[in-house]
């Protein structure tokens, strides 16, 4: 093999390679994220009870999936709170809530606010 043979045949490999890391970091990067209908909720419970949880379980970050039931409070636009201490955004336009519902509501926990003694959730959907 001469020179311009090696050297092309290492040009192809090299741009090969390139266009291979290429395809697996664009992919790697830029997956689709997972909606919150099709993850699995990290916790499934009543609201007092999360809150109880948050005060002593240091495994429930903000970014983990939630499912919380209980009376909608309060209702406007696309948010809601649920039992007076649950703050929800929804992920659609308009949500079609009253006052006294019962619902459960699956969606990402952001954090509490302790000095509204409140959890924030976003990225909402209405179970029930």
């Amino acid at each position: 093999m001469n020179w311009s043979k090696r050297s092309n045949f290492i040009l192809v490999v090299f741009f090969v390679g390139v266009m291979f890391a290429f395809f697996v970091i664009s992919n790697v990067l830029y997956a689709p994220h997972k909606k919150t209908k099709d993850v699995e909720a990290f916790f499934k419970g009543n609201t007092a009870s999360f809150i109880t949880s948050i005060k002593t379980d240091s495994t429930l970050v903000a970014g983990i999936i939630i499912e919380l039931s209980g009376k909608v409070t309060n209702v406007g636009g696309t948010n809601a709170v649920v039992n007076g201490n649950v703050f929800c955004q929804f992920s659609d336009e308009k949500i079609s809530l009253e006052d006294g519902e019962y619902v459960i509501v699956k969606g990402r926990f952001i954090g509490y606010d302790d000095l509204m003694e409140e959890v924030k959730m976003d990225k909402c959907i209405l179970k029930k």
